[in-house]
């Protein structure tokens, strides 16, 4: 018996509005009369079991998509179902029209080809029982009285009819929620794809979602694919803007309106981020791979603090309902898709690819003696009198060095190096000559990303000899002195002062050498790929109920290559704590986020520390999921015997892990700080691959005492390229994770100008980065 669109003209239109006609997915390739047959009576029951199941199972999925319209749903199916009864016309006519139109979001193709697979059966099903209605009624009447019917036999089915129709209900959504991915029609690369994410369902899905012909595609790129899924983010970063804009003309909280516009600014730099890391997956080397990892890490960081800041001010609900949820899961599927495909490490360095021979001859010069092109003077004796006039005549998007040199004085002033401000390079006359100081605060109603008395996002920033600093005081709580989310920045010789939320490391790629940084509460802080090198650290007196933290490290996602890294410092108190310091706590730090990461080595400890080293956040929040390392450390305070016994704590032993936490490894110094001017022996003893470029920052003059530091006395400076030659030899690559090992000497005995425990040489193993693991799939 074939079926024909030869039914009641109801049911055409049905089809029509619906779009369930002939050429829908079912009756496009099989034969409606191989599917199913029915008769009249076999047909209704079967009918009522499967709309009943559907409406179940629609619910059940319903919830687990969108709990917010679920109750109007509810109302709806019933006032359709119950109005049925009283329309004239077919009661298949109702089913069919709810059946049709529950409006659930479909989160599988198996839910998609279940809803039209039913909806074809009711239409099936419906022209048969329409057809009855034409006959006769005499035809319809009994021919003998009837016996009178019991109840019996009714509540019997009824039970028996709601007992099928909950089992039926129960193994459907089982089966399409709890099954594999794979069996639900997702095509198997996406799980490939997606092993990495943070939650690999959620990434499936969402990929699933956006890219529905993956399902026909039998070969599959990963670079390509997660540059599509790239383009894609910024359409919705986009929205985000745009409804964050919205918000901020509509509401009236002076705090709410400054929330918004730190999230408008992220997600414009997001914006940025993202667009940099497309065109560095198309090239697909080593060091482009890298810095893609980089940038994406800090465009979720930059979700994550929009949303921190609308939380604080406005409400919870108010970062879902702009989005700001949403392009953090997409920025963690992005990461996730990222560390699939060609891993989290990076098995081959570059060479320097920004600081050119040019800049570092630049830089040796100091001071008064540098070559200008803008000086700042509050006396008038330079182009500007302010250095934010001065930052402000910078030409956007730069290529080139611009070097602003701003003279002795204390300029009350808040500077912002916008992200169109590249390489730009602020010099003083030393760290306590030029002063650059501002008081902005939380509790006067600033946020803390805009309370920075400076602000550096331009990629290639340096600071050197200046004074960066927030005097609002510990009762005004976040305060911050230097913010920077350059990536390749550079901080030399400068003095950081303020008490809570003193250095917000926010994002991307910084180096800090020979400076110093005080403060109380969490005052190095944010998600940076951070190391801080030969810097002086002094925890100062807080409120009489703080303790002093110097670190909050804020990485969010497994995946992120960040985490702040403290080499060959000095943890000491303060002039003003130095009295109190033994009522008065201070730990190396506390995990801001759920995978803060942290890492104390080659350093002297004083005798503040506490025992226990760290401290915690709140309860155990983070304590299994955080990374938080000691190596080889002294002083007084080094002794690990008293520690947390956290699961994410380590006391570590092996050079081989400590090296991942070295300038070459955590930021990639030896491509963008100059790999080709250092020696093996600083590689051996842990320095960093800069060394030597750091010195033509200044470090080749003489430091303040007249001499050079001890470390500096084997290295001769000269022409940059006679050096190249001389020790490209020891620019190999260095592994994620080094496979070398080297004993070395305890040092808790030594000084921090004594020889430290050798690091490991880096392997001369490189790879191809281009052949990355997800590559293709085949089907």
């Amino acid at each position: 018996m074939m079926l024909h669109d030869k039914s009641e003209p109801h049911l055409k239109e049905l089809r029509h509005e619906f779009g369930l006609v002939s050429s829908s997915f079912i009756t496009n390739n099989t034969d409606p009369s191989k599917l199913i047959f029915f008769y009249q009576g076999s047909g209704v029951c079967c009918g009522f079991l499967i709309y009943y199941c559907w409406v179940a199972l629609a619910f059940i999925t319903y919830v687990l998509v969108n709990t917010q319209r679920v109750v109007m749903m509810i109302w709806d199916h019933l006032r359709v179902l119950c109005g049925g009864f009283f329309v004239e016309g077919s009661l298949w006519r109702i089913f069919t029209a709810i059946i049709v139109s529950v409006p659930i979001e479909e989160t599988s193709l198996s839910i998609l080809v279940f809803k039209y697979v039913v909806g074809e059966v009711i239409l099936i099903t419906s022209s048969f029982t329409a057809s009855t209605g034409d006959l006769p009624m005499a035809t319809r009447e009994p021919l003998l009285p009837q016996p009178p019917k019991t109840t019996r036999p009714k509540t019997f089915f009824t039970v028996l009819f709601f007992s099928l129709l909950l089992c039926s209900a129960i193994f459907i959504t089982n089966k399409l929620i709890n099954s594999d991915p794979s069996e639900n029609g997702h095509h198997p690369f996406l799980h490939n794809i997606c092993n990495m994410a943070y939650n690999q369902s959620s990434c499936i899905q969402m990929l699933a979602s956006e890219f529905p012909l993956l399902q026909e595609t039998k070969t599959t790129n990963a670079a390509n694919f997660l540059q599509s899924f790239l383009r894609k983010s910024t359409s919705k970063i986009v929205n985000t803007i745009e409804n964050a804009k919205d918000l901020r003309r509509r509401i009236n909280n002076p705090r709410g309106e400054a929330a918004l516009a730190d999230c408008v600014e992220l997600m414009e730099i997001s914006m940025d981020r993202i667009t940099d890391s497309i065109l560095a997956l198309k090239s697909r080397t080593c060091g482009s791979i890298e810095n893609a990892h980089t940038w994406l890490s800090s465009v979720l960081t930059n979700h994550v603090t929009c949303s921190d800041e609308i939380e604080n001010s406005i409400s919870k609900t108010a970062a879902m309902d702009l989005g700001v949820e949403e392009v953090i899961v997409r920025g963690r599927n992005s990461l996730g898709m990222l560390v699939s495909i060609w891993g989290s490490g990076k098995e081959e360095m570059g060479y320097p690819s920004w600081l050119k021979k040019g800049d570092r001859r630049l830089l040796e010069v100091v001071g008064r003696g540098m070559k200008a092109d803008i000086v700042v003077a509050k006396d008038g004796s330079g182009n500007f009198k302010t250095v934010k006039e001065a930052v402000e005549a910078v030409p956007d998007k730069s290529k080139n060095r611009i070097v602003i040199y701003v003279k002795k004085g204390i300029y009350k002033e808040n500077v912002e190096v916008g992200k169109n401000k590249k390489n730009v390079m602020l010099v003083g006359d030393g760290m306590d000559s030029t002063i650059i100081t501002a008081s902005l605060n939380v509790v006067d109603g600033s946020t803390t990303f805009k309370s920075a008395t400076v602000a550096a996002v331009g990629d290639g920033f340096i600071a050197q000899d200046i004074w960066f600093r927030n005097t609002a005081g510990p009762e005004k709580h976040q305060a911050v002195a230097l913010r920077v989310g350059a990536d390749q920045s550079v901080i030399n010789r400068c003095r950081i002062d303020a008490y809570q939320d003193t250095l917000y490391a926010h994002t991307n790629r910084q180096f800090y050498r020979d400076s110093t940084i005080t403060g109380t509460v969490d005052f190095i802080f944010g998600n940076a790929a951070v190391v801080l090198q030969n810097c002086k650290i002094e925890p100062r007196r807080p409120m009489s109920n703080q303790a002093n933290m110097v670190t909050a490290q804020g990485r969010t996602d497994p995946n992120q290559n960040t985490g702040t890294s403290i080499q060959k410092c000095q943890i000491v108190a303060s002039s003003d704590l130095e009295p109190v310091k033994k009522s008065i706590k201070t730990y190396l730090g506390r995990p801001w986020k759920e995978y803060s990461r942290t890492v104390v080595m080659q350093s002297t400890l004083g005798d503040l520390i506490d025992p226990a080293g760290w401290a915690e956040w709140n309860g155990d929040f983070a304590l299994k999921t955080l990374y938080y390392g000691e190596y080889s450390n002294n002083g007084p305070g080094s002794n690990v015997s008293k520690r947390v016994k956290w699961p994410g704590y380590h006391v570590i032993t092996s050079p081989t892990v400590a090296q991942k936490f070295t300038v070459d490894s955590l930021i990639q110094g030896a491509e963008w700080l100059g790999s080709s001017v250092v020696k093996e022996r600083e590689i051996d003893i842990g320095y960093p691959t800069d060394v030597k470029h750091v010195s033509h920052i200044g470090l080749d003059s003489t430091s303040p005492s007249g001499s050079n530091p001890s470390w500096m006395n084997e290295f001769r400076t000269g022409d940059v390229s006679e050096r190249r030659d001389s020790s490209s030899t020891a620019i190999t690559a260095l592994t994620h994770w080094s496979t070398h090992s080297q004993g070395y000497q305890s040092a808790s005995d030594m000084s921090m100008e004594l020889q430290q425990p050798q690091l490991p040489k880096k392997p001369k193993k490189k790879r191809n980065c281009k052949n990355n693991k997800v590559k293709s799939f085949l089907q």
